[in-house]
């Protein structure tokens, strides 16, 4: 599955764990995360953590971060285990809701380091999820893991009270499976259907530069986006991309549901004075526009 421009979005472990927003789909079972929205223990189909108890595979994730109407976003489930496991393979399904895998794994999810869990460790499998524009209300995700696990903890002690090291545990072949049920929120947009993310630039006097604007959708429907700048002081000129009147985005000529893109404009200060200029712009797109200011330093 290749993801284009959607925003990719993966939920990781709050804090030290958390890392950034991705701009493309995860190689791996999972990455780049962000921070998830809840970190407990997930309650399986039938209350229950899974069918080992505390000793088994155990899901952290609750309730993932809320997506919009329309917006798809890279989600990741975090997991941990009191007892070996091995060979994890984890889908998911929902009726609100379309949900995709890595390209590596293509049917299912596994962990980022592996296939295997360490008891103890914390790792997480990231799925792709899509919320059609119909959607305006939280939806349950069905998570299914399928995994081997050890027969015994590795934690068992000789009678000098020293951890067994020497025979560590091994996976059985004995397939095991656990189903849990996570909540997606869906939130309805609000505000403004695009919001302005560079509000100010620099360039050196004399100098001919393309600038980055960058712009957040934040609801669905942001087609054949198009970006001018208005009113320039005396001295300046611009250049759009292929000579045209107008910019379009770098990755394709809509914004996504929560995704960020940037058109960029070429300034030739080469007969501006030093200083510093307010140009006008206004972004354009079917059905809405977005009147905003470029704060330009000259320099």
């Amino acid at each position: 599955m290749t993801i284009g421009s959607r925003v990719l979005l993966a939920l990781g472990v709050v804090g030290a764990l958390s890392t950034t927003l991705a701009a493309a789909g995860p190689a791996k079972a999972a990455e780049r995360p962000l921070p998830s929205a809840a970190m407990s223990y997930a309650q399986d189909a039938n209350g229950q953590g899974d069918d080992e108890g505390a000793n088994g595979l155990q899901l952290l994730t609750s309730s993932l971060p809320s997506l919009v109407p329309g917006q798809n976003a890279w989600g990741s489930l975090l997991w941990t285990t009191g007892t070996k496991v091995c060979n994890v393979a984890v889908t998911a399904t929902s009726t609100g809701a379309t949900i995709d895998y890595p390209t590596n794994t293509k049917s299912s999810s596994s962990f980022y380091k592996g296939t295997g869990l360490e008891p103890s460790a914390i790792d997480f499998t990231a799925l792709s999820l899509s919320v059609p524009t119909t959607t305006t209300k939280a939806v349950t995700v069905t998570v299914t893991a399928r995994y081997t696990m050890a027969a015994t903890s590795g934690d068992d002690h000789g009678e000098n009270g020293k951890a067994n090291i020497a025979t560590p545990p091994t996976c059985t072949s004995t397939v095991r499976t656990s189903t849990y049920k996570v909540t997606l929120p869906v939130s309805t947009p609000s505000g403004p259907a695009v919001t302005a993310r560079t509000t100010s630039a620099v360039i050196a006097a004399g100098s001919v530069a393309w600038v980055p604007l960058s712009f957040t959708a934040n609801r669905a429907g942001v087609d054949n986006f198009r970006l001018q700048a208005k009113t320039l002081p005396v001295g300046l000129s611009v250049v759009y991309p292929s000579d045209g009147v107008t910019s379009g985005l770098s990755n394709d000529t809509s914004l996504p549901a929560g995704g960020t893109d940037f058109a960029a404009i070429r300034f030739d200060a080469t007969k501006l004075a030093r200083g510093t200029y307010s140009i006008p712009t206004i972004a354009s797109w079917a059905g809405g526009s977005l009147d905003s200011t470029l704060t330009l330093s000259v320099n």
